[in-house]
């Protein structure tokens, strides 16, 4: 048989807006008895898991502790995103080392913004930050009035996709971060669990 229930689930912005929809409607679909609670968080805190507040956190992890057990879901890529009508913007690549006169706009969160630099060091390109915005939709509305650049994760092969925005992706390997499901180690069985990550995209 079945058991249906709550299951909580904690994610960022980023992956509450564009990895998390087709997965729950797939969920949805084929577990109708699995009610669903979204929890958007800043960062990917993990306490919320050990707590127990959360039954799982999807998300980009740096490391994986040894309590957290984990199922790679996606694979957020960096993209550099420019104006539309940027001079450059015409470009297949777009050398960071020709945007170092142009403002940089960043996360505000330290730990968000330090991937970004980890990217653009890798590349060569600025490391200054001019501008600070607290989510990727944020950052593409500044870039679409042409206060600057930036560089920001999607899980999509193209990148993302804002009015008035080009984005071309980073290809290196330090511009590419893991999403993870991560849920504690320890813990009883949990079918809606198991139930949500059998229908998990792949990464």
């Amino acid at each position: 048989g079945t058991m249906g229930g709550t299951l909580k689930i904690c994610a960022t912005q980023l992956v509450l807006r564009r990895l998390l929809p087709a997965w729950l409607r797939r969920l949805q679909t084929k577990r109708p008895d699995i009610k669903v609670v979204l929890q958007e968080v800043r960062t990917a805190d993990l306490s919320l898991v050990r707590a127990g507040k959360a039954d799982v956190l999807v998300d980009y992890l740096p490391h994986v502790p040894e309590d957290i057990a984990v199922r790679q879901v996606a694979i957020n890529r960096a993209f550099l995103v420019l104006q539309a009508r940027h001079p450059l913007a015409a470009r297949k690549r777009i050398p960071l080392s020709a945007l170092v006169d142009t403002p940089f706009i960043s996360y505000s969160d330290p730990s968000l913004r330090d991937l970004q630099l980890r990217a653009l060091n890798a590349d060569g390109g600025p490391t200054h930050s001019s501008h600070f915005a607290d989510s990727a939709d944020t950052i593409l509305a500044f870039v679409a009035s042409g206060i600057g650049f930036s560089l920001v994760p999607s899980p999509f092969m193209n990148g993302p996709k804002f009015p008035g925005v080009v984005a071309r992706r980073l290809s290196l390997s330090e511009a590419e971060f893991p999403v993870y499901a991560a849920w504690r180690a320890r813990m009883p069985k949990n079918p809606l669990l198991d139930a949500a990550l059998a229908l998990a995209p792949s990464p």
